[in-house]
């Protein structure tokens, strides 16, 4: 998160931030934006 994102340390964000930031990173990783190989679990 902190490299895709720039932010230097995602853990002292607060939850609700967290989770919207997760949500981006899992957005662009699914749109195939990063270079890592996506598998979504349910």
């Amino acid at each position: 998160m902190s490299f895709y994102l720039g932010i230097p340390f995602p853990e002292q964000l607060p939850d609700d931030i967290w989770v919207m930031k997760l949500a981006q990173i899992t957005w662009l990783a699914e749109q195939g934006l990063l270079n890592t190989k996506f598998e979504k679990n349910e």
